[in-house]
């Protein structure tokens, strides 16, 4: 694997990872950009079967610095907006 595509791949994990707690109040398809407002973890529960299960929450961005906007390419922003229309 060249240094490229693993500084890619890394690069997109972490995208995926602040996707997962994103809403579509969060994207601002005028502005063109999408607010990083809250974050998401997976947590163990244990129900009463004493089976392990996941359960994701939802909380505040561990930072001030973690409340940000990230300006979308326009590709993206299209693709939102066809998304978003057939939804």
């Amino acid at each position: 694997m060249s240094t490229k595509s693993l500084v890619f791949d890394l690069v997109l994990l972490r995208i995926m990872k602040c996707l997962y707690g994103l809403r579509w109040q969060d994207v601002d398809l005028d502005a063109g950009i999408i607010r990083i407002e809250q974050s998401v973890r997976r947590c163990k529960i244990f129900d009463k079967d004493s089976l392990t299960k996941t359960k994701l929450l939802f909380g505040p961005v561990k930072t001030t610095a973690g409340n940000r906007s990230i300006p979308l390419p326009a590709e993206v922003l299209s693709e939102l907006k066809l998304h978003k229309k057939d939804s």
